[in-house]
């Protein structure tokens, strides 16, 4: 399921009161659209988080520690706060996970 259609899917399964008859052979499925979409969201968040951690050697990430200079020294800091975000993301996303089952 493309994540286009989720938001059409959710729109029509948040009106209220509910259709009488959903229009779409499949709207059983569309129940499940905001856990699948978790799902994608948490399977992004790994990804970008892996490949921050896999481009960067040990050698180098100390010496953009250790740098004196400015540009070096944001730079570490957007790439502590990226790899901090897709943390916070995959927690997130096992969170509201754990709290559906």
């Amino acid at each position: 399921m493309a994540s286009c259609q989720y938001t059409q899917y959710m729109e029509l399964l948040d009106k209220w009161p509910p259709p009488k008859k959903y229009r779409h052979k499949d709207w059983l499925v569309w129940t499940q659209s905001d856990q699948d979409l978790n799902t994608d969201i948490s399977d992004y968040c790994s990804l970008m988080r892996n490949r921050l951690k896999d481009s960067l050697s040990a050698e180098l990430a100390e010496d953009f520690r250790q740098s004196k200079d400015a540009t070096d020294r944001l730079l570490w800091q957007l790439r502590a706060e990226e790899t901090r975000t897709f943390k916070e993301c995959i927690a997130l996303a096992r969170t509201v996970s754990a709290s559906k089952s």
